[in-house]
């Protein structure tokens, strides 16, 4: 095929585009404004699949197109079949509505943006103007981000709140209600298309915002009420589409806010009872309410219309959230789902573990938090409730523990700044790539504590409230100055040095070097304690932990060991380990 015939269909393409005429309407009635209710949910539930597409967070709420599509179709079933020949009766139908149909966060947020929309309309109002047209823009605002309860910029908030500002900037360039929906596309396509300059997730995953682009649908199919046919080729809406196109889709991704658990949803009249024998229901307070379920979860979005309150929340404990609210009235609806079946459905082969590692974005605070390795489950819930340890990683027994958890672990505790104290070195090349996967502004500080000794001593002199540096700088200190030493059983015949050591002998360990071995406990034991403490010539305190093996004579082969050297007070704590009989642990008070 020539150049010049390629040109000349090229041409012929471009002559192709369906004319339109719109009408030059300077006002909106109720037959017209049903009719643009209408069209713009047709619009979202045509392109539904594509919001869903730009969908950053698949899970927990379900996907922002299939929500927007059922909030909108359930709207649109209960006013397609009426007559309305005044305002006031429509959007109050469609509103509540649309409140009743809202499914997710994005459904919810966008019902409370048509609530805004029409709020300013009145009893008996037969047409919206101009001016007034522009307030319903101003009062959707007002409205959907009082109903959130932490706006996130970068998202439908943002595109409904910069279009309105702009409309108002420019109020005296619109001629008719054409040119001022027209002028409201446009801006709220410019502002989709800077949303992933505005929230991290979309910037990294190169999509624009999901609820703000079927927001963009919905105002693209209200325009179209005002054509006196319906086309194909709008300017706006064909330069959107080629730069949605270009956007990428990520595969793993949810926004767990605080962990995985239920997305809840319920609806309840204020003061109503089941049951004539329920006593009367206490006075609602929104601001009240609202305080306490705060609490409870996130992505907390709480709506009151008139009687009736809806709440979404993402809650570990749905039933603390429905028992609260059980306070002030009774529940027309109720539906619970379960996030963490929703991720493992959606990412079939995945681990909660695996979503960890891939990516949750969840608050962070710059508490200074601590994790330890324990090698049991009693010396874990020990170092919790005695020494205010965040978390601990539990050892499995012979081996140390994998890169997943030490990150589920250094996730959990929510912190930009953690510090963490490992029983021996084995752990030390799992917990550097465990670092590596965590958000960049997360700083971590490990110490090889050596021995489960050394970490109980360290953590002593841990002080949350102070800074990062300062407690590292105090806990460095303290390391330098504390001694530790170990008593297993040798596995085999084998010639360390000088020792010859047999099958089942009691070994001493410091550090890694082997300095004692006797097949009698107490021999073993008291070889070791001296290398352990005797070097000392001031120290404070001496903690020796008991594992499993230790029996009422070994017990008291160790008391009278320590009876005799009157000025050392001595801390007995049960670990239940078995690799190790014993564990003792000494400090140094010349060298702090």
């Amino acid at each position: 095929m020539t150049k010049k015939k390629k040109s000349s269909e090229k041409n012929i393409e471009k002559d192709k585009k369906i004319i339109t005429t719109e009408k030059n309407i300077l006002s909106i009635d109720a037959p017209t404004l049903k009719q643009m209710f209408l069209l713009g949910g047709e619009e979202i539930s045509n392109n539904y699949k594509k919001i869903d597409e730009l969908n950053v967070f698949p899970v927990p709420d379900g996907d922002t197109g299939t929500n927007l599509k059922l909030t909108t179709s359930g709207a649109s079933d209960v006013i397609k079949n009426n007559e309305y020949n005044e305002l006031f009766t429509l959007c109050k139908q469609y509103a509540r509505a649309l409140l009743m149909n809202a499914r997710g966060n994005s459904g919810v947020i966008f019902s409370q943006i048509i609530k805004g929309f029409v709020s300013g309309i009145v009893d008996n109002q037969k047409e919206i103007n101009i001016e007034q047209l522009i307030n319903c823009f101003h009062n959707a605002v007002r409205v959907a981000y009082n109903a959130v309860s932490n706006p996130v910029e970068g998202t439908i908030l943002t595109v409904i709140r910069v279009t309105s500002e702009e409309l108002i900037k420019n109020k005296k360039k619109y001629k008719n209600v054409n040119e001022l929906l027209t002028f409201a596309i446009e801006e709220a396509e410019k502002i989709l298309l800077k949303t992933p300059e505005l929230l991290p997730e979309l910037k990294e995953a190169k999509v624009v915002d999901s609820g703000g682009y079927g927001l963009v649908r919905y105002l693209i199919g209200m325009r179209k009420a005002l054509l006196t046919e319906k086309t194909n080729d709008s300017s706006v809406e064909k330069k959107l589409e080629e730069r949605v196109e270009k956007m990428s889709i990520v595969g793993l991704k949810t926004d767990t806010n605080d962990g995985f658990g239920y997305c809840t949803e319920f609806i309840f009249t204020i003061g109503t009872r089941v049951h004539i024998s329920q006593k009367e229901k206490d006075k609602f307070d929104e601001k009240f309410f609202k305080k306490e379920i705060s609490g409870m979860g996130d992505s907390i979005v709480l709506v009151v219309d008139d009687k009736k309150v809806k709440v979404h929340i993402h809650t570990i404990k749905p039933y603390q959230v429905l028992y609260f609210a059980s306070r002030f009235g009774e529940f027309d609806k109720v539906k619970i789902e379960n996030m963490t079946n929703q991720f493992l459905e959606k990412n079939p082969g995945t681990t909660l573990e695996d979503a960890l590692l891939f990516g949750v974005k969840e608050k962070r605070t710059d508490d200074v938090k601590i994790i330890v390795s324990v090698p049991t489950l009693i010396l874990g819930e020990l170092f919790v409730k005695q020494l205010g340890v965040d978390e601990y990683i539990l050892e499995k027994e012979g081996g140390n523990s994998s890169i997943k958890n030490f990150v589920s672990k250094l996730l959990k505790v929510k912190s930009n700044k953690i510090i963490v104290l490992l029983e021996n070195s084995n752990e030390i090349l799992a917990i550097k790539e465990a670092i590596k996967l965590l958000p960049p502004n997360v700083n971590v500080h490990f110490f090889n504590a050596g021995s489960i000794a050394n970490i109980y001593m360290m953590c002593l002199a841990f002080v949350p409230m102070h800074d990062f540096n300062t407690n590292i700088k105090t806990l460095d200190r303290v390391f330098w100055s504390l001694s530790h030493g170990k008593i297993s059983r040798s596995t085999k015949i084998t010639k360390i040095g000088k020792l010859d050591i047999k099958k089942d002998d009691f070994i001493g360990i410091i550090n890694k070097d082997i300095v004692c071995s006797s097949p009698n406990f107490e021999v073993a034991f008291k070889d070791l304690a001296s290398s352990v403490i005797g070097k000392f010539k001031k120290y404070k305190i001496v903690y020796v932990f008991l594992g499993k093996e230790i029996n009422k004579s070994f017990l008291n082969s160790i008391k009278d060991y320590f009876a005799n050297k009157q000025k050392i007070k001595v801390n007995y704590i049960e670990s239940m380990q078995d690799v190790y009989q014993v564990v003792i642990g000494a400090m140094n008070s010349d060298k702090l």
